[in-house]
């Protein structure tokens, strides 16, 4: 082998381990397109600070319908507990569009208006504004995605009308993402 094809050889050897070894790791959910989190938009801007997995339960009433409307199902609140990536409990879910951090962080979200678009996988996959962020923490976060539910859909068995009120726990689980805006 001649000298010179050694050393473009030794070259491109250094080269690509210069790469491996001095490129910063990027965290495997950083990027959203290999993701369902894809699924709904954002839109531009936005930077991702951190993301959670929440398991509990979603708890549904049965209800009188409307007027004429048949009695149904409707979502009441969850109650889930809150974990980081590694599986360790860091806070609770609750009311609507509440986190509540075991640090004192608070998030508070607004939920987004329900929509009874067929194929649509509302109220499990949403993007909430946030209207609250307490804490040194989650002073950034203006935005949460809430991703990846499995379970917790509404009770497929229906009931006669004396049946009205009734209540079911229906175990969820999900992943909440909160971002920034990028000018943060």
């Amino acid at each position: 082998m001649s000298k010179t094809r050694q050393t473009v050889i030794k070259t491109s050897v250094l080269a690509c381990l210069c790469v491996i070894f001095f490129t910063p790791a990027l965290p495997a959910w950083s990027d959203e397109s290999s993701t369902n989190a894809s699924r709904i938009p954002l839109g531009a801007n936005k930077k991702l600070l951190f993301k959670t997995t929440a398991t509990g339960v979603k708890i549904y009433r049965y209800r009188q319908g409307q007027k004429s409307q048949k009695p149904s199902w409707s979502l009441v609140t969850q109650e889930a507990t809150v974990l980081d990536a590694k599986g360790k409990k860091i806070g609770r879910y609750f009311d609507g569009a509440t986190w509540k951090f075991d640090d004192g962080a608070i998030v508070v979200g607004k939920m987004p208006p329900q929509s009874d678009e067929k194929g649509i996988e509302r109220p499990y996959w949403l993007i909430f504004d946030v209207t609250e962020a307490i804490g040194p923490r989650v002073k950034d976060v203006r935005y949460v995605k809430s991703i990846e539910t499995t379970s917790g859909l509404v009770p497929a068995e229906g009931y006669k009308d004396d049946k009205i009120g009734d209540e079911q726990r229906v175990p969820y689980r999900a992943e909440y993402w909160f971002y920034t805006d990028w000018s943060k």
